[in-house]
């Protein structure tokens, strides 16, 4: 078995963890789809940096560095699934997730 190296791509069956599809109500017109925040929430530069063009260095889920998403092979925002990593969890901020997740359901249209 080949061992995985740091920025390969997830196994298949890692990818199963994680629903692939945003909630309904939900777009990336919304969200981000580098960090998972609101357009909004990108301070004054909102429609700049937003989507491909972000600069925010946090998950939005989680609470974790870019750098460290990076290194676990992971996105960050929405589909962010660090927590569930052995060894990920230390990186996140406690009850992030929870907060974001009622967060998102707000969005909802």
């Amino acid at each position: 078995m080949k061992r995985p190296r740091v920025g390969d791509p997830i196994e298949e069956d890692d990818q199963k963890l994680g629903s692939k599809q945003l909630p309904i109500g939900v777009t990336f017109n919304i969200m981000c789809r580098s960090c998972g925040r609101k357009r909004s929430e990108h301070g004054g530069r909102g429609g700049e940096a937003f989507g491909k063009k972000c600069q925010m260095q946090t998950c939005a889920k989680c609470g974790a560095y870019e750098n460290v998403h990076f290194f676990f092979g992971i996105s960050m925002g929405y589909f962010c699934r660090l927590a569930s990593i052995p060894g990920g969890a230390v990186y996140c901020m406690p009850g992030q997730r929870e907060t974001y997740e009622a967060k998102v359901k707000s969005w909802k249209k």
